[in-house]
Order: structure tokens, then C-alpha cells, then sequence
């Protein structure tokens, strides 16, 4: 019933379906994500759960945001009684740690940039460990079969459905062990783990939240309790930007916030020999996805090979999922690539990364929106030129100058092409450029003392 009935939501007569809603006693997760479904697609037929992922809404949202305001604005008020409902300030017992070393659980459930992180926490004399969501996930399903595996589907009542660690001890006392142990819970991407901690978090353990990009663009941060962090860590000025745009000054939290770029743990990477075939190669990693937008990166192709038919382009990475919600552009794209015979290569995944740079003499960044764009920098440190596009829907907000401060960007793949052709005629100078920039970027990226400095700072601070 609640799937055919969010099929049915439109913007104009979503207040008479909210009514109906009620009286099918859907729990307010529920109703919240209706309404946040229904407002995200400002006026577009989107059904994927996810609209403001899509290029063209949030464009929209970015347009019509100096009159319509943040997403929480344009909510009905029966939902922004729901968020509110949610926000809440905990009465803090915080006691800092007296005589021993401080202790910090790494918590996610996507651990792709926290090598570097938990690494310098140690270095600086921490005791870390690590716990992940799927664990609590479990945990809960275990003790209430009747809520599922997601926490956040069944709620009934004005707090969704779970339980706190240490009510999962019997199902898993390692969950409610670990919690127990340590002073901070560091939590990786605001997501279903970062939601449970919001709302179940012991009220004796400080809790720091890293962002990156994709979580400004979903419901994620509506169904959270935002108040309950005591830090936030930002990736780049261009995401805090974003996120001060879709929450609004009502919903922002009002602790400790601070930019620190990701601690960049590269493979190792050195400048590579390249063939005159690599020189007219343009390469492209982890292009399957719709907001990568390959399709732009053949764009560019198509400009160059309108004067010179020796230009190639290479992809690497984990193809298409045959079920991805953007499939259909994922099949477009490879028919794409297809009629344009041997001048696309599509590889796939490696582990040779150094290998497959040197088979390119230009690293694309295409993307309607990053957070920070580790590939790029990696091709750099080999010698291959960048070609940046302003990340179309997070210009607005800064990027990708906030990432890139002072490389070049194009928005066209005219202004793509062009760009190449004059690298290309001075090659051995743009590549060394490229490297020069990589390797000052690595040096200065996300200072190792100053994100531990922040989370001391938190710890530290007074409740």
C-alpha cells in the first residue's frame, strides 16, 4: 500500500494525500519521507527515491532557492513538525578521560577514506577501534524482528523504531561493549549509521560527524537528530555550502564545524614513460555513474577527433550494475561508446592503476558534483593533465575551486577540447605542471594535526 501510494504523490494535491497517509497510520518516517520525495523533485516526475541526485532538480533547487529557501521551507508543515520533533538537544554528562589515553570508535558503514584518519588518531596517542553499522543493523533485527533491518521504515510514534547499545548486549555484547569504551564515536558519512547515533548514541560519549557530498543530495539529514553532534567535519567549503542551502538556518547544527580535505592515501604513484599513442589518449576511472556523466567525456572526444581521428579514450573500473538506478543512461552511454568503435576503450577493473595512467596523457573529471576528486589527483602525480569541468551542480556553490584552487576548468567540451589541444603542444610542460600541482596538493591536504586537533578540541569543550 505505502509503494503504490508514493508512486501516486504529486506536487499539486500532496497535501490531500498527506491527509490520506495519516489515516492509513503510516508512522511519521514514513509521511516525512513522502513529503521530502514529493518536494525534492520541485515539480519533476521522479520516482527513484533519490531526486535531488539528479542534475536537473537540483539545478532547479539552486534557482528557485532565493524565493522558495532550503528544502525544510518548502516542507508542509506536518513534516516540519516531524523534523523538529526530531531535533534535540541531550542533557550532557560528558566526563573527559583522567590518567589514561584517550579512546576513539571509528563507526560506518563505508570505510573508503578512513585509513589515513584512524592511522593519525594513533600516531597521536589514541586508542581507536572500530565498530561497523551492519553490526548494530543486525543487532536490532535480531532483538525486534517486527522493525526490519532499517531502523527508519517502521516508525510509529514520533522517534523511529530501535535500541540503544546497550540494549543490544544480548543479541551482541561486542555492540554495547564498545560503545561502553570509548570517550568519542567518530562517525563516517551522515547516513543510517549517523542517523542511529543521533538518536541512540550513549549521552556520556561525544560524537563527531565527517560529511563528504552525496548525503546533502538525500533524506538523510531530515530523519536525523542533528543536535546530538557535538562536531562536524567537512570535506570542502563548497559541501558546508550546499548543506547550509538544503537545511536551511532552522535545521543547521549548532555545534563546532570545521573544513578539513580528505587525508589522500594514494597508491603509489610516479611520473610514467608515455607512447604518442598515450599522448592522444583521455582517460576516465570509475565512470559508471550518471553523475561521473561519461557521456560528457565522449563529448569531448567527438570535438577532437573533428579535426584529428587519432584521439582515443580509455575507461576503467567496475562496469554498469544491471539493475543501477541509472541504467538507462548507463545503456545509452555504452551504445555511445560502442559506434565509436576502437577510439573507446572500456577496461575494467584494475590493480595496476600506476599501468593504465600511463596508457593516458589526460585525467577527465567530468561529474556533475564532487566532493574531492581523488582520481584526478592521482593521474596528475603520473604526468597526466588534468581537464576539470565546474562540476555543474555544486558551481553555484564554490566548486570546484574550493578542491582546485587556481587549475583550470571548463564548462563546455569545446572549451574541453581546446584545452587539451594546447597542452598537447607543449606536453613535457603541462605534465610537469600536472605533478608539480598533484604532489603540493598531497603535502597540504587535510593537515594529519588538524583533525585530531578538532576532535580534541570537542572532547575538551564543557557541556
Amino acid at each position: 500500500m505505502t509503494l503504490l501510494f508514493r508512486h501516486h504523490v504529486v506536487s499539486s494535491d500532496f497535501e490531500q494525500y498527506f491527509n490520506i497517509a495519516k489515516k492509513l497510520d503510516l508512522g511519521p518516517s514514513e509521511l516525512l519521507s513522502l513529503s521530502l520525495e514529493n518536494t525534492l523533485k520541485i515539480g519533476t516526475d521522479d520516482r527513484s527515491g533519490k531526486p535531488m541526485l539528479q542534475p536537473s532538480v537540483f539545478q532547479k533547487f539552486t534557482q528557485t532557492r532565493p524565493e522558495a529557501g532550503s528544502i525544510f521551507d518548502r516542507l508542509p508543515p506536518e513534516s516540519q513538525e516531524v523534523i523538529k520533533g526530531y531535533q534535540v538537544t541531550p542533557e550532557r554528562v560528558f566526563a573527559a578521560p583522567i590518567n589514561r589515553p584517550k579512546r576513539i570508535l571509528f563507526f560506518t558503514n563505508n570505510w573508503n577514506f578512513l585509513d589515513q584518519v584512524s592511522d593519525v588518531f594513533m600516531e597521536q596517542g589514541y586508542e581507536v577501534r572500530f565498530l561497523d553499522y551492519r553490526f548494530v543493523k543486525e543487532a536490532i533485527a535480531q532483538k525486534k524482528k517486527s522493525a526490519g533491518t532499517q531502523i527508519l521504515n517502521k516508525a510509529k510514534g514520533w522517534k523511529p523504531s530501535g535500541f540503544t547499545p546497550a540494549q543490544l548486549a544480548d543479541q551482541n555484547p561486542m555492540v554495547a561493549e564498545l560503545f561502553e569504551w570509548c570517550d568519542v564515536v567518530f562517525c563516517e558519512w551522515l547516513n543510517d549509521a549517523a542517523t542511529y547515533l543521533s538518536l541512540y548514541a550513549p549521552q556520556d560519549k561525544k560524537v563527531v560527524l565527517r560529511l563528504h557530498s552525496y548525503e546533502a543530495f538525500v533524506a538523510h539529514p531530515y530523519l536525523a537528530n542533528l543536535q546530538r553532534f557535538d562536531g562536524i567535519v567537512f570535506i570542502a567549503d563548497h559541501i558546508r555550502e550546499v548543506f547550509k542551502a538544503v537545511l536551511g538556518d532552522e535545521l543547521m547544527p549548532n555545534c563546532p564545524n570545521t573544513v578539513i580535505a580528505n587525508l589522500r592515501n594514494l597508491p603509489a604513484l610516479h611520473p610514467a614513460q608515455r607512447t604518442s599513442s598515450a599522448l592522444k589518449t583521455l582517460g576516465m576511472t570509475q565512470y559508471a555513474s550518471e553523475n561521473k556523466d561519461p557521456m560528457f567525456a565522449l563529448d569531448i572526444l567527438d570535438e577532437l577527433r573533428k579535426s584529428d581521428p587519432d584521439w582515443r579514450i580509455r575507461f576503467v573500473g567496475t562496469p554498469w550494475a544491471p539493475n543501477a538506478s541509472d541504467a538507462a543512461y548507463g545503456a545509452e552511454f555504452l551504445a555511445r561508446a560502442k559506434a565509436l568503435g576502437d577510439a573507446v576503450i572500456v577496461d575494467g577493473f584494475t590493480d595496476n592503476i600506476q599501468n593504465w595512467y600511463a596508457q593516458i596523457g589526460f585525467i577527465l573529471s567530468t561529474s556533475h558534483r564532487e566532493g574531492s576528486h581523488e582520481s584526478l589527483v592521482e593521474g596528475m602525480l603520473t604526468g597526466a593533465v588534468p581537464v576539470l569541468r565546474n562540476w555543474p551542480m555544486v558551481a553555484p556553490y564554490g566548486a570546484p575551486q574550493t578542491v582546485f584552487p587556481d587549475l583550470p576548468s571548463i564548462n563546455t567540451a569545446k572549451e574541453a577540447a581546446t584545452l587539451i589541444l594546447n597542452a598537447s603542444n607543449a606536453m613535457d610542460l603541462a605534465a610537469k605542471h600536472a605533478i608539480d600541482y598533484a604532489s603540493n596538493a598531497v603535502q597540504n591536504s587535510g593537515s594529519r594535526a588538524q583533525i585530531v586537533e578538532f576532535v580534541d578540541q570537542v572532547l575538551a569543550k564543557a557541556e
